[in-house]
């Protein structure tokens, strides 16, 4: 077997809560699908495999910095075991210097299998594709809308370059634009809409309050089609909030 480098993705909020993690991440620590649900709106210390006092000693960094790389780090997977990886983790910041969650990146390297199972990571009708991305648009717009009605063009800017930034780092083909989300290829990757969508509601959430979010959010999902939940949890938001 070859050794091939494996990257993963993991946001939280502005109070330290995971509140998305990728497949990638999500294989590296042996978590299952059930399991994923038990740390979201958790401490991210707990998803590691790390004390909050190591936690707490290398967030302390992002104090002095926007971006901090660390070289060595030992994690913890589900079933105990040390996993010894490098993390790179980025400051999200409002327009007041507010923090408003890390982005991590996650290295690590894994023995590659001959199989790859992609059936959480891909989507692999075109139907479902085309039903996620036009959930995803809607949801988008409508917190955009939102915050742009309460907190003016300059919270709405907030959001679309949070969007773009998450987007451009991580390689997934998305651009928002005002209240216009440009989806540039077939991406086909539940981590790019989900990550990009829950960051939005959660930094929309510490912004405006997670009862008006929670509201626009409920008002597209009646007008979705039901088939959208066999792909994204129906619950999502209250699951995070």
């Amino acid at each position: 077997m070859n050794m091939a480098p494996t990257r993963g993705v993991l946001f939280t909020d502005a109070q330290q809560r995971t509140i998305f993690v990728d497949t990638n991440l999500q294989k590296m620590l042996l978590i299952s699908e059930t399991e994923l649900g038990h740390f979201i709106g958790e401490p991210v210390h707990k998803l590691l495999g790390i004390t909050t006092e190591t936690y707490n000693d290398f967030t302390r960094r992002l104090q002095q910095a926007q971006q901090v790389d660390i070289e060595s780090l030992e994690l913890r997977d589900q079933e105990g075991n040390l996993l010894t990886v490098s993390v790179d983790f980025t400051a999200n910041r409002d327009a007041s210097g507010n923090l408003m969650g890390i982005d991590f990146t996650i290295h690590h390297t894994l023995q590659a299998t001959d199989t790859v199972d992609t059936s959480i990571s891909v989507i692999s009708s075109k139907m479902a594709e085309e039903l996620v991305r036009y959930y995803f648009k809607r949801q988008l717009e409508g917190l955009y809308e939102i915050m742009t009605h309460v907190g003016g063009k300059r919270l709405g800017q907030y959001l679309v370059n949070a969007i773009n930034t998450t987007a451009d780092k991580n390689g997934w083909d998305v651009e928002m634009s005002d209240s216009t989300i440009h989806v540039r290829s077939d991406i086909r990757s539940f981590d790019a809409y989900q990550g990009l969508l829950f960051k939005a509601a959660s930094y929309a959430s510490t912004a405006i309050g997670s009862k008006i979010v929670g509201k626009r959010i409920a008002q597209v999902d009646e007008r979705a089609n039901p088939k959208t939940f066999d792909y994204i949890q129906q619950d999502w938001f209250q699951q995070r909030s």
